[in-house]
Formats: C-alpha cells, sequence, structure tokens
C-alpha cells in the first residue's frame, strides 16, 4: 500500500499542517494516517479523492483500475465470470449447453432491487449491487470471502458502517470493485487490479476492449 499522505501534499505542494487543515482533522491525526494508511476513514478517503488528480486505486494501490463501464451488464458478467468466479463457476459458465447454464445461474442468483431510500452513489447500493447482481453470491457467501461477520456486511450494505480502508479493501478483493468506483460519487465502474499480476490486467483489458468493439458493432448494425 501506497503512502498516501506523502503522495498527496507532494502532488499538492502543500504540507501536514494544510492537509490537516483541508481536511478539518487534528495534525497527530494526520502522523498517525501517514504511519499506518490502512486505518484511514472512509469519509476521509473520500475527500482525498477529491483532492488527488487521479483515481483512488493509483493513490492507494499504486495501480490504475480497470475501466468496464462501456460494457453492457451482459459482458461484464461475462468478465467477471471468466476471471474471478471459482474455477467451477467458470467451467459451467463457458458450457455452452444451455440448459446446464441456466440452471446453475438460477441457483447462484441473489438479485437485489433498491428501493427509494438507497442513493445509486452510496457505497451501500454499490456493494449490494455487485454483490447480489454481478458477483451473485449471498450475503453470507460474501461474509465467508471477506473474512467478516454477515451482521457487518448488512452494516455495510445498510449504509451504516464501512469503516476504515483495511475492511473495504476486502470488499473491493471480492466483488472485484476499484476503491475508485466503490467510495467516490461519479466515477466509472471499474475492475479493482491491486491484486493482479500485469500479465493478467493486459488480458483483461484486451477482453474488454473487443467486448466494447462488439457492442458498438451491434449498435451500428440497428443505426
Amino acid at each position: 500500500m501506497e503512502n498516501v499522505i506523502v503522495k498527496v501534499c507532494l502532488q499538492l505542494k502543500i504540507d501536514e499542517l494544510e492537509l490537516a487543515r483541508r481536511l478539518n482533522v487534528e495534525l497527530n491525526q494526520i502522523e498517525k494516517w501517514k504511519m499506518n494508511p490502512r486505518r484511514i476513514p472512509i469519509l476521509i478517503m473520500q475527500k482525498l479523492g477529491v483532492m488527488y488528480q487521479g483515481t483512488l486505486d493509483e493513490l492507494v494501490y499504486g495501480k490504475a483500475p480497470i475501466d468496464i463501464s462501456g460494457l453492457s451488464q451482459a459482458n461484464r458478467n461475462k468478465i467477471l465470470t471468466f476471471y474471478f468466479k471459482e474455477a467451477e463457476e467458470a467451467i459451467h459458465y463457458m458450457d455452452h449447453r444451455e440448459n446446464k447454464r441456466a440452471a446453475f445461474r438460477k441457483s447462484i442468483c441473489h438479485s437485489f432491487v433498491p428501493d427509494s431510500g438507497y442513493l445509486e452513489s452510496s457505497y451501500a447500493y454499490r456493494t449490494k449491487d455487485m454483490r447480489a447482481n454481478e458477483m451473485r453470491i449471498s450475503q453470507n457467501e460474501f461474509a465467508y470471502k471477506t473474512g467478516y461477520s454477515r451482521s457487518m456486511i448488512k452494516f455495510w450494505e445498510d449504509g451504516e458502517k464501512f469503516g476504515t480502508l483495511d475492511v473495504v479493501f476486502e470488499a473491493c478483493r471480492v466483488i472485484r470493485a476499484s476503491l475508485d468506483y466503490l467510495i467516490m460519487d461519479g466515477r466509472p465502474r471499474s475492475l479493482f487490479t491491486y491484486d493482479l499480476s500485469e500479465e493478467l490486467i493486459e488480458n483483461i483489458q484486451f477482453n474488454v476492449k473487443r467486448l466494447e468493439e462488439e457492442k458498438r458493432q451491434v449498435i451500428y448494425q440497428y443505426t
């Protein structure tokens, strides 16, 4: 993990005292976050994301996310399924026998339709939407994969608590959402890449571009 405080100060050409003033926190708190970036609260990360010229993933992890906002939902699911599902799930997905594929999808689908209380720009909405509609896993499965309790997952999805950067890291890793997309308003849907090799990142980027081109060709045919 990058030294977030140092990088922000260097880019903005300010000292830690000025950063503390802009964030409306005590200087000693800045020193603590400088020593341990994982303890930076999400609300502070949102403020830093507004200040920083670049994505939060680049600021925190030193790796740019992969933008998949140009893909249809079906093609996003293709990317997520092929690269990030368990091996057994990937085999099922690649099975071209439609009846088996449909049966498998039905067995793992936990669809979520937000009510009027959800804000689409909030991390609560995005966490639940990606967990239920893209990854298609239950709260219990999500809890198991992140190492947190189901009650903690419910807190996240109800917008009551998300805590610090180290907690959000696990959510990003499991639902393959960039930190930038998960907690910042108005950022494109993008993939978390911190734990991926450069070779795999290039492979995913190639296939995302291929699927985007296929989408453009379909649109062109009907215009």
